[in-house]
């Protein structure tokens, strides 16, 4: 879980970054999780693919945006929802 990964060119550090938080925090709770934690390409892949309810922070009363975009960078309150909804797989 304390591994760094090279995102590249890819603007996604804002679900590396909510995938090592919900890793960490799935242990602190005691739960087992595979030592890679979360899988950041899950997200990556399928957040882009359904709406949200989240209330985007920057724009107050806009709804529906996406859980994820990808490497077009994004908020890590999305998904932490989208995580809540449909869960999250392990990177094996």
């Amino acid at each position: 879980i304390s591994h760094a990964y090279n995102q590249g060119a890819c603007g996604s550090c804002y679900a590396f970054a909510a995938m090592g938080v919900a890793s960490i925090r799935t242990c602190l709770a005691g739960h087992n999780i595979d030592e890679s934690g979360f899988s950041v390409q899950d997200m990556l892949s399928c957040g882009t693919n359904w709406e949200g309810e989240y209330q985007n922070s920057r724009e107050t009363g806009h709804f529906g945006t996406r859980f994820a975009d990808n490497c077009d960078g994004h908020w890590p309150q999305n998904v932490f929802e989208y995580a809540t909804k449909f869960g999250l797989l392990d990177e094996g």
